[in-house]
């Protein structure tokens, strides 16, 4: 008994033994990777979702004169959805948009403007207001499955002040004027059409002939 005693115990110091002298090599293995790991290059890798809710619904013939589109605007996208016979919705396409969504609207050209601009022909466009400042007129292409845009106009500065324009917008029954107002104090009334090229390309150009401001009150 006393040697069995004596031989666990033997076993127990040598563990012990093997334990301690194996700890300082162990940290300098760490230690010695960390270091060789220092010079690395690390990425980080983000992948941001987008937001699900739609805040924003505009229906026009985006692809051709007989489709049946339907524009969902949520915070930083834009998806173009096809209404089936059936009545379900089918998903053309989604992408993101540089800036926050503040408001959409359709021109219906798609039986107007034939022969000046080829992109637009028989398809009507997309009007998008966002806190870049800016009106977005987007067409959509169905070689790049997306939208483009054709013209821009600068109604303010980026942001998302009360007073800037370009929250609200509205467009007359005839596809003509684009009136946009900000929040409070300013409004502006855009006629807007398309006219030839002056290069004589025959493309045309969208154009905004007049702008009128309220004064602030």
């Amino acid at each position: 008994m006393e040697a069995s005693t004596a031989d666990a115990g033997g076993a127990s110091a040598s563990s012990a033994a093997a334990s301690s002298s194996s700890g300082p090599s162990t940290s300098a293995s760490a230690s010695a990777s960390a270091a060789a790991d220092s010079g690395a290059t690390h990425y980080l890798a983000k992948r941001v979702l987008r937001g699900s809710a739609v805040l924003h619904v505009a229906e026009g013939c985006f692809r051709s004169p007989d489709s049946a589109d339907v524009v969902l605007a949520k915070e930083t996208s834009l998806e173009l959805v096809a209404v089936g016979d059936d009545g379900v919705l089918q998903s053309i396409c989604e992408q993101d948009m540089f800036g926050i969504v503040k408001d959409i609207g359709v021109l219906q050209w798609h039986s107007r403007h034939i022969g000046l601009i080829p992109q637009i022909e028989h398809k009507d466009l997309l009007v998008v207001l966002s806190d870049s400042g800016k009106l977005s007129f987007l067409y959509f292409c169905p070689e790049m499955h997306r939208f483009f845009a054709i013209a821009n106009i600068e109604l303010s500065k980026p942001g998302n002040l009360r007073h800037q324009l370009g929250r609200v917008l509205a467009i007359d029954r005839e596809s003509s004027f684009v009136a946009v107002s900000a929040y409070e104090d300013k409004f502006a009334l855009i006629h807007v059409s398309v006219c030839q090229s002056p290069h004589g390309s025959g493309r045309g150009v969208i154009s905004d002939k007049k702008m009128r401001r309220m004064p602030e009150l």
